[in-house]
């Protein structure tokens, strides 16, 4: 894989990384920015287990949106520039 198809992994991976420095366990972290070195095997399992967590990422991310967002209405703050940036 070239280095332009790697960014946006890289990229994902270190969103998610930030995302669990902020809310979640100091493992998940470290196994989100080390998840894209599986692709230096060169496997089809391995590309599609790099699809599963960046897919994994995502639910968490859509399921963080919400619960941002049902905060922000319970507390009447305005809510749609929170859904834009992290939707």
């Amino acid at each position: 894989m070239s280095i332009l198809q790697l960014t946006p992994i890289i990229l994902s991976a270190l969103i998610l990384g930030a995302h669990y420095l902020r809310s979640g366990p100091f493992i998940l972290v470290i196994l989100s920015f080390l998840f894209p070195a599986i692709l230096i095997i060169k496997r089809a399992w391995a590309a599609r287990l790099v699809q599963i967590i960046l897919l994994l990422g995502m639910v968490e991310w859509i399921r963080t949106l919400f619960i941002l967002v049902a905060e922000r209405r319970l507390l009447g703050e305005p809510w749609g520039r929170l859904a834009i940036i992290l939707g």
